[in-house]
């Protein structure tokens, strides 16, 4: 039986809900006690559901809600980073702030990659490189041959 216009709106909003204590950080249990799910597996489908509305994958769905979760965790690190009369908790809000802008970096790939050299060995070089270390092998085989041996009593 398909829904009406409330049950819908309803639904959604429940779907919210899962996906606003998710990224608090609430277990699936917890959520399907709070919002009203028989267990937390209904939860657990109903925060996904309301997720890929906004997602194209399961992948991008965690990275929208540990996006989300970084954002919150931000907000409280840059009032104490601004706002302490502490130095000391200013100080340790800015190491914990400079963790999360980089985790949020690394999250959404804003890091530029490093740079890498490449080197490209065609048939040409290694034929090159093999001549050359058969004459170096030939001219050290020749100076051998010349030496005298000598012996030591």
């Amino acid at each position: 039986m398909p829904m009406n216009a409330t049950q819908k709106a309803q639904y959604e909003y429940r779907q919210a809900k899962c996906i606003e204590l998710k990224v608090a950080g609430y277990s699936f249990r917890e959520i399907a006690d709070s919002v009203g799910y028989k267990d937390e597996r209904s939860a657990a489908d109903a925060c996904w559901a309301g997720l890929k509305k906004w997602g194209s994958s399961q992948a991008e769905e965690l990275r929208a809600l540990q996006g989300a979760r970084m954002e919150k965790l931000w907000a409280i690190v840059y009032d104490i980073a601004t706002q302490s009369s502490s130095k000391d908790q200013q100080l340790r809000a800015v190491q914990q702030g400079i963790g999360i802008a980089e985790r949020t970096s690394r999250l959404y790939g804003l890091d530029a990659p490093g740079k890498q050299t490449v080197t490209v060995v065609t048939e040409d070089i290694l034929s090159r490189e093999l001549r050359r270390l058969e004459a170096e092998m030939e001219e050290l085989e020749a100076v051998a041959d010349a030496e005298p041996a000598t012996v030591e009593s």
